[in-house]
């Protein structure tokens, strides 16, 4: 039996968080309380700490927290954040003496945060990849004066701190690129205004893909690429996700793909962490060059993570391993699909519905990871039922793994297949593995080996 702490505002830990506790391990879960964007009603809070309810023993963080400090044995203890703008929870238990897990550090996040710090980082220290044009804007008014001074490009709009959406315009044609921002600012003024927002260059016709390297007390450990489709539509068509469909590809730590990705400064870096640390660099090629989008640190990707632990033996395993310094990779190709809910909430704002059940076989328990759901009691005699909770469309991920993509991939759906719910949507298995569109997740496996790369 292992002991992990969790500390998360969100739900993507919480599945991991559960399998743990039922493989036999001592978790402790913190939600916290506070709101990272200060424009969220409360019914948008309430509905986000009853996530996992009936399902998970979770505390809140001040709870937590003042446990850990009187806690003896610290280094028995795995410690977790799940994302970069928790920092203040890691570095208090640094400072308690926490050495295993994962640590979000303060400037690790201000890779995130300020994208113009992330462009300037790549600039100095990736002399094998380009940076696109970037402009840092605060008000909405100047980016629309700017845009309609641009007459021969087309730009990404990205909110600093991920306080708002990422768009990504639909055409390469200037002139509709441009209103397509512009609209989007005004639709969201106030989220885009509260952080920040920069404007970045479109590539054109180009492939993404990302690049992992994960290190244990500074020592590299296994590396991946990750292969994501992001849009909600199948053909990547539709508003951005967040993930849809994701392919985790293992790679060789000398791999010409990490030489490129990641050069000497990460690895002074990764020296510097104690525990976890994990880097992931966004790549775009559009035929000739590599171009910089974004460099996360000291945090995993979502669903990425969920593949790469399918490529593991179990949730134990993945995570025991690692805190022995060894890979837990046993097969070389994880898949993750994430399954959405479409039905809006007429009674609360801002919300999806309530109360939806969703129900599996228990053959595909082990590769399934529930992300937005809570659990009812039953009345009168009637089993528990595991219920959406309306906080976020995204109800989990199916995952499957393999020695090849297309065994991962039909394991990932066979997962699937095993789940029902009234309203749920997922981007079909006919898309994960089409050739039919040049930036399909097939077509970008098959540049990446033609090309060597890994």
């Amino acid at each position: 039996m292992k002991k992990y702490i969790f500390i998360t505002r969100d739900f993507y830990v919480l599945p991991i968080a559960e399998r743990l506790t039922e493989e036999g391990n001592e978790v402790v879960v913190g939600m916290v309380e506070k709101e990272y964007d200060s424009g969220v009603n409360k019914e948008k809070t309430d509905a986000r700490l009853s996530l996992y309810d009936g399902m998970l023993d979770k505390k809140t963080d001040a709870e937590v927290l003042s446990w850990m400090k009187r806690l003896p044995n610290k280094d028995e203890w795995f410690f977790m954040c799940d994302f970069g703008d928790l920092w203040q929870f890691s570095e208090k238990a640094l400072e308690m003496g926490f050495k295993n897990g994962i640590f979000p550090t303060k400037d690790g996040y201000k890779f995130e945060q300020d994208r113009e710090f992330g462009k300037e980082f790549a600039k100095k220290n990736f002399p094998e990849l380009k940076v696109a044009e970037v402009h840092e804007f605060n008000k909405i008014d100047e980016a629309i004066t700017f845009m309609g001074e641009q007459k021969d490009k087309v730009f990404v709009l990205k909110s600093d701190g991920s306080l708002a959406e990422t768009v990504v315009p639909t055409t390469d044609d200037p002139e509709l690129g441009g209103k397509q921002i512009v609209g989007a600012l005004k639709t969201e003024q106030k989220a885009y205004e509260r952080g920040g927002f920069t404007l970045e260059e479109k590539i054109k016709n180009p492939i993404e893909l990302t690049p992992v390297m994960v290190f244990w007390n500074g020592e590299p450990l296994f590396s991946l690429v990750e292969l994501e489709n992001k849009p909600v539509g199948a053909g990547n068509v539709g508003r951005l996700s967040g993930g849809a469909q994701n392919l985790s590809i293992q790679t060789y730590l000398e791999s010409q793909m990490n030489e490129i990705s990641f050069p000497p400064i990460i690895y002074e870096m990764a020296k510097k962490q104690p525990g976890i640390s994990v880097f992931d660099a966004g790549l775009l090629y559009d035929g000739e060059d590599f171009y910089f989008t974004e460099f996360c640190a000291q945090r995993w990707g979502f669903d990425g993570l969920y593949s790469e632990i399918a490529m593991s033996k179990s949730v134990s395993d993945h995570f025991d391993l690692i805190s022995q310094g060894k890979s837990p990779i046993i097969h070389p190709f994880g898949a993750a699909v994430r399954m959405f809910q479409t039905e809006p909430s007429s009674k609360k704002l801002s919300n999806f519905a309530d109360g939806y059940e969703i129900a599996w076989k228990d053959n595909i328990k082990e590769q399934l990871f529930l992300y937005c759901v809570k659990k009812e009691n039953g009345k009168d005699g009637e089993d528990d039922r595991v219920v959406s909770v309306g906080y976020n469309k995204d109800l989990g991920v199916g995952t499957g793994a393999g020695d090849t993509p297309e065994e991962a991939v039909k394991q990932a759906y066979k997962t699937l297949s095993g789940v029902a719910m009234t309203g749920m949507l997922y981007r079909p298995k006919f898309d994960f593995m089409s050739k039919d569109y040049f930036t399909s997740i097939m077509n970008r496996y098959e540049f990446l080996k033609d090309a060597g790369l890994i």
